[in-house]
């Protein structure tokens, strides 16, 4: 897993967990997001160029995939308590509507 720091000069994000670091820069927060005591360890998904379900050799693939994502981290510090908040449902939600 890469870690990477960087600040951006904004961050937007929706309750789908479709965030925006600039206008050019749109990502998808991945379901391996996670809350720590600290802050949160945000990982992206590439999108994916079409809906291919096929398991086998596509495996591995798709292992290594998850394994290059790209994560960063955002102390718990470095947003408003409402902010904060806000993130942590997001990242709660998306987790829960994969387990179901």
């Amino acid at each position: 897993m890469r870690w990477i720091y960087t600040q951006p000069n904004s961050f937007t994000i929706n309750l789908l967990g479709e965030c925006q670091f600039s206008a050019d820069d749109k990502k998808q927060l991945s379901v391996t997001s996670r809350i720590g005591f600290w802050g949160c360890w945000l990982v992206f998904e590439e999108k994916p160029a079409g809906s291919q379900k096929s398991l086998g050799k596509n495996l591995l693939k798709t292992l290594l995939i998850k394994l290059s994502q790209p994560t960063y981290f955002i102390f718990k510090t470095s947003l408003s308590p409402k902010q904060y908040s806000r993130l942590c449902r997001i990242i709660l939600k998306l987790n829960n509507t994969t387990e179901t």
